[in-house]
C-alpha cells in the first residue's frame, strides 16, 4: 500500500495554554498577544499579575534543563501587571518562568516557529534505516486483535492491539461514530509515562469532528495495565535495541491496520499529541 504523508506542523503544546493559571496559582504570566507568536528579532512583553505584592524573580528560559537567557527581578502590584520585556533574535520558542511568594508560573512565546532547524545533520542512512524497519515489520502478519469496550454518547470504543517487531504488540482503544461512514480519522499518540490508564479513549473527536479516534500506547501492555517494563530495552549505544524504534513502527503499524477498517475513508488521517506524543 503507498501511503501519502502530510506534513504538519505543531506549534508546542504550551502556547495554547499559554496564560491559563492553575487553580492554586497566586500569579499568572501571559504574553501580550492571546496568539504568541513573533517574527524572530520582534520585541514582546510578559506580563505578571499577582494577588499579592512583593519583588518577583524570573528566568527566561528555552527550557528546565538549559541555562536562562535572561534573568532578573520585577515589582509587582496586587491585581496591576508588572512587564518583562524580550526578544529572541533567532527561531526558537521561550519560556518565562516567575516566582514570588513561594509560587512559580510559566508564560510562553515563539519566534518564527516554522524557520527552527534541526540541532544536527541527518544522518546518511536516515532513510533507508527506517525503511529497512518498515520493511522488516511488514513481513509479520498484523493479527489484530478487536473487542468491545462499551457505547458512548456518540461513539462506540473498542481495544485494538497489534503485532509490532520482536514479538512486542501494540495496544490502543479506538471509537468509532455512529452513522453510516467512511469516516475520517485521527490517531493521538501518548504523552511519557508508564503508569496505567495514561491513554484513555478519546470521545471528543467523534463528537465534534465525526472521526474515527485511535489514541494509542507505546508500551508493550494495555493501556490501562501499569508496566513496570515500561522504556526497556533502550541501549542508546545500538539503534536497533532504543526503545523508540517500537514506539515508531508501532505507530505505523496502528497507522496500517486504521487503512484496512471499511469505516476509514482512506484519505484524511490526522495524528495529534502533546510531550512525547508531540515529538
Amino acid at each position: 500500500m503507498n501511503y501519502h504523508f502530510l506534513r504538519f506542523i505543531f506549534i508546542l503544546s504550551f502556547l495554547s495554554i499559554n496564560g491559563l493559571p492553575s487553580l492554586t496559582a497566586q500569579i499568572t504570566v501571559t504574553a501580550d498577544r492571546n496568539n504568541p507568536v513573533y517574527a524572530a528579532g520582534e520585541s514582546m512583553t510578559f506580563r505578571v499579575t499577582s494577588e499579592e505584592s512583593g519583588t518577583a524573580t524570573y528566568d527566561i528560559i528555552h527550557d528546565n534543563y538549559t541555562e536562562p537567557l535572561a534573568s532578573g527581578t520585577v515589582q509587582v502590584s496586587a491585581n496591576a501587571p508588572a512587564t518583562i520585556p524580550y526578544q529572541l533574535d533567532y527561531p526558537g520558542s521561550v519560556f518565562c518562568r516567575v516566582s514570588l511568594g513561594g509560587f512559580t508560573e510559566y508564560g510562553g512565546a515563539a519566534f518564527s516557529p516554522l524557520d527552527i532547524q534541526p540541532l544536527t545533520d541527518e544522518p546518511a542512512d536516515f532513510d533507508q534505516f527506517w525503511d529497512d524497519q518498515k520493511a522488516a515489520v511488514a513481513t509479520i502478519p498484523l493479527d489484530p486483535q478487536l473487542t468491545f469496550l462499551n457505547s458512548a454518547e456518540y461513539a462506540n470504543v473498542y481495544r485494538i492491539n497489534v503485532a509490532n517487531l520482536a514479538g512486542r504488540r501494540v495496544y490502543a482503544y479506538v471509537s468509532i461514530p455512529y452513522g453510516e461512514g467512511p469516516f475520517p480519522a485521527f490517531i493521538t499518540f501518548p504523552s511519557f509515562g508508564n503508569n496505567a490508564n495514561l491513554v484513555t479513549p478519546e470521545l471528543k473527536l467523534p463528537e465534534r469532528s465525526g472521526a474515527i479516534s485511535v489514541s494509542m500506547s507505546v508500551l508493550n501492555t494495555e493501556p490501562d495495565e501499569d508496566d513496570p517494563a515500561g522504556y526497556t530495552p533502550n541501549n542508546i549505544t545500538e539503534r536497533d535495541e532504543i526503545f523508540y524504534r517500537y514506539a515508531l513502527i508501532g505507530a505505523t503499524r496502528m497507522i496500517d491496520w486504521l487503512f484496512t477498517r471499511p469505516e476509514f475513508n482512506q484519505r484524511d488521517l490526522g495524528v495529534v499529541g502533546v510531550s512525547q506524543g508531540g515529538g
